[in-house]
């Protein structure tokens, strides 16, 4: 009713969206009937970018928000989205002697325990980010480069194309993890390097995670989205 009686209320509301950069703190899903005649799929995708956007067959202006049944695409697409922003069930590591092995550092008892402290202080850093935020910081983790003894960067048309995600979704999400220093950036979104630092500076922590997911033969995804931390420790499968 709002809509309809105020015509302009619509690009009121898109143009706020898009100045108050809420597509970064509040998760949305944006599907199109793909039999709609009232809005264009190319306008769409310009309007709400390729990452946060669905189109749906048989679907039209009014029946694309009533799933007919749990089968129903629209239904299905609910409930990934759904599932997807769920919290997260944090769970930290407990073996010392895991810790040591998935690090790869000679570290005595204390030592041991200050970095188990560090990986716990990460877990609930982590914890704190939207599912998309710690998604994007998987893929760069999973995309950087070590060039250096202190550097890990990963190129971000390279994060773009893995995620689906336009100049303007990237430099949005990326920005969620700069504020709290998880990353650095800086110039223009389409053709930048993103640094990757972690809390307190213990960048290194990045590396030995990469690669212990890479023996052990799990996701990244398992750790750094699922916050399953638990799998750092030896007795764990």
């Amino acid at each position: 009713k709002k809509i309809c009686g105020q015509p302009g209320y619509m690009e009121m509301l898109n143009t706020t969206w898009a100045a108050c950069a809420l597509g970064a703190k509040v998760a949305v899903k944006y599907v199109l009937g793909e039999q709609d005649n009232l809005i264009d799929r190319s306008e769409a995708i310009a309007q709400w970018g390729t990452g946060y956007f669905t189109s749906a067959a048989k679907k039209d202006h009014w029946d694309v928000f009533k799933p007919e049944s749990h089968d129903d695409l629209i239904f299905l697409i609910a409930k990934r989205f759904l599932l997807a922003e769920a919290p997260a069930e944090k769970k930290y590591p407990e073996n010392l002697l895991g810790i040591a092995g998935v690090l790869n550092w000679e570290l005595d008892g204390a030592q041991l325990k200050s970095a188990q402290a560090d990986i716990i202080h990460l877990v609930d850093l982590l914890n704190q980010l939207p599912w998309r935020s710690r998604q994007l910081l998987c893929a760069l983790v999973e995309k950087a480069t070590q060039i250096s003894y202190d550097e890990m960067f990963a190129a971000s048309s390279d994060i773009s194309k893995t995620l689906n995600l336009t100049a303007y979704e990237l430099e949005a999400q990326l920005a969620t993890l700069k504020k709290i220093g998880l990353i650095d950036f800086m110039g223009d979104p389409a053709s930048m390097r993103i640094y990757l630092t972690a809390a307190d500076e213990k960048w290194l922590i990045w590396g030995q995670l990469k690669g212990y997911c890479h023996k052990a033969g799990i996701s990244l995804k398992r750790l750094i989205v699922d916050l399953q931390f638990d799998l750092l420790d030896l007795k764990k499968k």
